[in-house]
C-alpha cells in the first residue's frame, strides 16, 4: 500500500514537471506568433506610403474589331527613383489605353506608359514626380537567403492595401530572381516584397504552381524579380524611350530559362522578331556574338543594340541549331 502511494506520488510529480517544461515552449510560440502580428503591422505602416495603386483601362474587342465595353486592371506598382518612375508587372497596363495611380494618400494621379523591358515581365510608368513621397530602402539579391522570412504588399482588387507573409524558397542569382511563398494571395501582380527589416528585395511577376526544387510540394508559390534587377531592367526601358533604341519584340520566359539559354515565350505581332521568324519555344544562346545564358547577360548584350542594326541570333530549335539575322526597329 505505501509503495503504490509512493508511486502515485511519483506520476503526479513526473505530471507536474512535464507541464512546468512545456510552459516556457507554449510561452515561445506565442511570443513568435506575436512577433509575426506585430512585424506585419510595422510593414504595414511603414511601407505602405511606398507603394502606388494601379489601374489600367482597356478596350475589350469583338470579334469583328467593334468595341465591346472596357475592361479593367488592378495592380501594384513601386518607385524607382524621385524622378517619376514606377515599376509595375507589364501584365497589368497591358493595351491599357488609359492609366492612373493612386498614392498611400489617396490622391489619383494620371500616368503615361514609357514601355516593357526585354523580358516582357515589368512595365515602366512615368507620374509627376511631386507624388512621390517615399523611396524604399533596398537589398541586394546576393544578400539573402533562402528560408528568409519575407513580406509582400499588395494592392487587393477593392483598392485596399493588404499584407502577407511568408519565406523564401529557391534563389537564382543568375536570372535575378527568387522564388517566394505566401501566406495567402500576396495582392496584384507587381506586389513588392520586402524582408523584416523594411528592405525591397523584389517585385512578384507570376504565380509558379509547381515543386519546389527539393522535392516538396508548393501550393502558392510566386516568382519575384529582384528590386535591383528590376531597376535595371527598368532604366534600360527609360533610356529605350528615344527614337535611336533597338526593339526585338520577345517575351523571355524566366520559369523555364537556364543555363541552356533564354527561352522565347511569346512574340509581338508584327515586330522584328516575328518578321525573322523567331518562334515560341526557340532558346537563344547566343546574341550578336555574346553568349546568353541567363536573362541578366541578354539584357546587358542587348543593351548595346540600336534600331537599324542588323544582329545576329543563334537558337535551338527542338534538337536544331539555326543562325537568324534580325534588323532591330525603333519601338
Amino acid at each position: 500500500m505505501k509503495r503504490s502511494k509512493q508511486l502515485h506520488l511519483l506520476i503526479v510529480i513526473a505530471a507536474v514537471l512535464i507541464t512546468f517544461a512545456e510552459i516556457p515552449l507554449l510561452f515561445a510560440q506565442t511570443k513568435s506568433e506575436q512577433d509575426s502580428v506585430r512585424c506585419l503591422e510595422k510593414i504595414h505602416s511603414n511601407c505602405k506610403g511606398c507603394i502606388f495603386a494601379v489601374s489600367a483601362k482597356s478596350k475589350v474587342k469583338n470579334s469583328d474589331g467593334s468595341n465591346s465595353g472596357w475592361r479593367k486592371n488592378i495592380g501594384t506598382a513601386v518607385p524607382v527613383d524621385k524622378n517619376g518612375y514606377l515599376i509595375t508587372a507589364s501584365s497589368v497596363v497591358e493595351n491599357a489605353t488609359h492609366l492612373t495611380v493612386r498614392s498611400s494618400e489617396n490622391e489619383i494621379i494620371d500616368a503615361e506608359m514609357i514601355g516593357s523591358d526585354v523580358t516582357g515581365r515589368i512595365a515602366v510608368l512615368k507620374i509627376d514626380p511631386k507624388y512621390i513621397h517615399n523611396i524604399p530602402n533596398e537589398k541586394n539579391i546576393y544578400k539573402i537567403e533562402e528560408g528568409n522570412r519575407i513580406f509582400s504588399l499588395g494592392v487587393m482588387p477593392g483598392m485596399s492595401v493588404e499584407v502577407s507573409c511568408g519565406e523564401i524558397l529557391h534563389i537564382r542569382h543568375k536570372d535575378g530572381a527568387f522564388e517566394v511563398t505566401a501566406s495567402q494571395f500576396p495582392g496584384t501582380s507587381g506586389t513588392p516584397v520586402f524582408d523584416t527589416e523594411e528592405n525591397l528585395i523584389g517585385i512578384i511577376a507570376y504565380k509558379v504552381d509547381e515543386t519546389h526544387p527539393h522535392g516538396r510540394s508548393v501550393e502558392d508559390s510566386y516568382l519575384a524579380l529582384s528590386f535591383d534587377y528590376a531597376t535595371v531592367l527598368a532604366r534600360q526601358v527609360i533610356e529605350e524611350h528615344t527614337p535611336c533604341r533597338g526593339w526585338l519584340g520577345i517575351c523571355i520566359d524566366l520559369a523555364n530559362s537556364d543555363d541552356g539559354g533564354i527561352v522565347v515565350k511569346d512574340i509581338t505581332k508584327g515586330s522584328p522578331a516575328e518578321k525573322a521568324k523567331i518562334l515560341a519555344d526557340d532558346v537563344i544562346y547566343e546574341y550578336n556574338g555574346i553568349p546568353v545564358s541567363s536573362v541578366c547577360m541578354f539584357s546587358e548584350a542587348f543593351a548595346h543594340s540600336r534600331a537599324g542594326d542588323m544582329v545576329t541570333i543563334k537558337l535551338m530549335r527542338g534538337s536544331k541549331s539555326h543562325t537568324i539575322n534580325v534588323t532591330l526597329e525603333s519601338h
